[in-house]
């Protein structure tokens, strides 16, 4: 039994060991709750792992343990790579994006040889591991009698993990709401719980396609539609030639011939629906609609629920 709890304190110091790495090299900062997080968190991780490789004869066991903890090395190092050029965490959600796809993708190797010194850190507890090997190791096949003993352990970690997760779960960006409504903002994610965690987090909202539980509501705004607009071309009585023929400019009368040229958009059921209103228009780049709240944003609140939402 006792190499069986050396095997997981191993497992554990591994894995918490590339989590604190990047919690430094990411966040430069440091909070007990949230390392109480990621402590728990990593230990439920380590628990499972353990028990999945746990299963079968010692060398298919070391096999499946190191595949994983390379799978796991390789993660930390690519989520690194791409913090220091981007500065923020790769998620599936981006992974989808071709265009971050193939940018990421051009610039790989550079991105390695400019972090180069990362890689070799990150890569030193596995390089370890694998020096030790099973000087240091058991991953004996765990007996059928001891298995309720690790699931109920990891049970029992699970649910510290849903105690703390209920601390000041009403505070915004609180980590309740992160692990289980907005899982907007992966950065604070894994500043919270961990890298690893942030990732699963991330997995389950793209498998379940679970978008942000926030909605805006539909507006009440009633306006009337002149249904003689549709349809037709959006065109200004300019007489393009006439400014053609006048302008002494020629950048004027470049700008004039590029404009007359130009083909005009067509108008549809929303044309003129803001005319004579006081108009007020918000683009709200990476928008966060937690932002929007009837008391601590109540003018904005009233803007989104009152106004027109393109």
């Amino acid at each position: 039994m006792k190499k069986r709890i050396f095997d997981l304190l191993i497992t554990f110091l591994f894995i918490l060991s590339l989590e604190l790495m990047t919690k430094i090299i990411v966040f430069k900062s440091f909070s007990l709750f949230n390392f109480l997080n990621i402590l728990f968190f990593t230990l439920g991780l380590t628990i499972f792992i353990y028990i999945l490789t746990t299963f079968f004869k010692r060398t298919i066991n070391f096999i499946i343990y190191y595949f994983i903890l390379s799978v796991i090395n390789l993660i930390f190092i690519a989520q690194i790579i791409y913090f220091k050029t981007y500065e923020g965490l790769m998620s599936l959600y981006s992974m989808r994006q071709t265009t971050v796809v193939t940018e990421f993708g051009n610039s790989v190797l550079d991105m390695i040889y400019r972090n180069i010194f990362l890689v070799f850190i990150f890569l030193i507890p596995l390089v370890i591991l694998i020096i030790l090997n099973k000087k240091v190791l058991s991953l004996k096949r765990i007996k059928f009698k001891l298995k309720p003993i690790f699931i109920g352990l990891f049970l029992i970690v699970y649910l510290i993990n849903i105690a703390l997760l209920q601390i000041n779960k009403n505070d915004i960006y609180s980590s309740y709401s992160l692990y289980y409504k907005d899982f907007s903002s992966p950065l604070l994610a894994a500043e919270k719980f961990g890298l690893l965690t942030t990732m699963r987090l991330d997995l389950r909202n793209t498998i379940f396609n679970k978008e942000d539980t926030f909605k805006f509501e539909e507006s009440k705004i009633d306006f009337k539609i002149d249904l003689k607009s549709i349809y037709l071309p959006n065109i200004l009585k300019i007489n393009f030639n006439e400014l053609i023929n006048n302008s002494t400019d020629e950048t004027i009368k470049n700008m004039h011939q590029y404009f007359s040229n130009r083909k005009p958009t067509i108008k549809n059921e929303y044309t003129g629906i803001f005319k004579d209103k006081n108009l007020i228009v918000i683009l709200a780049e990476a928008f966060d609609p937690i932002g929007v709240d009837e008391t601590i944003t109540p003018t904005l609140y009233k803007l989104v629920y009152s106004g027109f939402e393109f």
